[in-house]
């Protein structure tokens, strides 16, 4: 997530020391801005948590319980600025008045977010201790966490990191299929993956949800480097594709950059030393399904017979490009010399012109492609044809001469 703290959660550790001393000065000079003033939209007890008078705050709530839920112009609780200053004290009793510990500011950000953005222990502890949820992000895509490593609050970062890996290994499979390995790739909780990864019953590391998305999908949409390396290191498979056909490359796209280029090199070391697939598949069908025309191209070099191989359901490289809209790479084998049988079938009966019925640009080259393989197969029979013919009638000849000189007639 670029621009965001979550793209490098360990930045705050791996800084020098003058680098965090810098950041934690600034932090405080910016702690010091916080708002102390009143905008009109704020509440008498907004006013009054933010001066810390304890008293006054009992007294609204016993006259006016329903203040509590009250929100200023950016959509901020009574509960958010006592978090903001660090009043834990004034926290709880709004929390015991009924506060909710989970609500949302027009940023996205909760009371954990402000407390965790201001270092504030105390408060950030009494919200856990009252069921706050540590895996909300504010529209940023930031957790709690992220902030507080931000302003270098390190004791309430690890303190939060720590329920953010316990929150995550006591989650359930959801209706969708996402497992807790899903949802610890897409907070970016690198820790909470390896621990997972470590489980005396480690879930399979390629299970897809009901998309069809692995847990490296999830990653590689959210642009998590160092988690797609992790997955990667204990077996996950770069090159599976979604339900939609989409690879981890596809869906890292171009607004994660190194994301998207250490996938290409993850592909091709994973290629390099795959073997036939149960399913038959070699990595000249992966290259195609993933549309890697270079890959395509160095594979063909190193052996131009798996151009020909075909999967347990009959598809040639040449259907599985089709299939998955790989227009570059289908006409690159159509071009090929001596390249694949475009009138083979698979086992459902189609040809890859079949496959390609919904490909506008496509299906007109492989009819094209289709036809000239059927022409040029009945001008060969036509020519083997008229050749035994022809040898026929010089064997009949043959045989009429030998019959009239006495020679014995040759075996046909």
């Amino acid at each position: 997530m670029p621009g965001t703290v979550a793209e490098s959660p360990r930045s705050f550790v791996m800084s020098t020391l003058p680098t965090m001393a810098l950041r934690k000065m600034h932090a405080l000079r910016e702690l010091k801005k916080l708002p102390v003033t009143f905008e009109p939209s704020c509440t008498p007890l907004h006013a009054v948590v933010l001066r810390g008078q304890v008293d006054r705050v009992v007294r609204y709530l016993a006259a006016t319980p329903a203040l509590v839920h009250a929100i200023d112009k950016d959509g901020n609780t009574p509960l958010h600025h006592a978090c903001v200053t660090g009043h834990h004290v004034i926290a709880r009793r709004l929390i015991d008045g009924g506060a909710h510990v989970n609500a949302r500011n027009k940023s996205g950000s909760t009371p954990l977010h402000k407390a965790a953005l201001g270092g504030h222990m105390d408060c950030v502890a009494l919200l856990i201790e009252s069921h706050a949820n540590v895996l909300l992000t504010n529209e940023k895509g930031q957790f709690a966490a992220d902030l507080a490593g931000w302003r270098m609050h390190t004791q309430v970062t690890r303190f939060l990191r720590d329920h953010d890996q316990t929150a995550i290994l006591c989650i359930l499979p959801d209706e969708n299929g996402n497992t807790r390995l899903h949802y610890a790739c897409a907070c970016n909780k690198l820790n909470a993956v390896v621990a997972i990864a470590r489980d005396t019953a480690p879930p399979d590391i390629d299970v897809p949800n009901k998309d069809g998305f692995t847990p490296l999908h999830v990653a590689a949409q959210r642009g998590h480097y160092d988690v797609i390396e992790a997955l990667v290191a204990r077996g996950a498979n770069p090159c599976v594709v979604t339900a939609r056909g989409e690879c981890a490359v596809d869906l890292a796209g171009s607004q994660h950059l190194r994301v998207r280029n250490s996938l290409l090199r993850l592909e091709r070391t994973y290629l390099a030393n795959y073997d036939c697939h149960e399913n038959g598949s070699t990595a000249l069908h992966v290259a195609c399904t993933l549309g890697r025309l270079a890959l395509v191209k160095d594979l063909l070099q190193s052996d131009a017979a798996d151009a020909e191989s075909v999967d347990q359901d009959g598809n040639t490289p040449l259907h599985v490009a089709v299939q998955h809209h790989r227009q570059d790479v289908a006409m690159y084998l159509l071009t090929v010399p001596a390249s694949i049988d475009v009138t083979v079938k698979n086992k459902a009966g189609q040809s890859a012109a079949d496959v390609a019925s919904d490909i506008t640009a496509l299906r007109p080259l492989l009819l094209r492609a289709e036809a000239t393989a059927v022409a040029s197969a009945c001008v060969e029979n036509f020519v083997d044809e008229m050749h035994r013919q022809v040898q026929s009638r010089d064997r009949a000849r043959q045989d009429k001469v030998n019959l009239v000189f006495g020679r014995p007639s040759k075996a046909k």
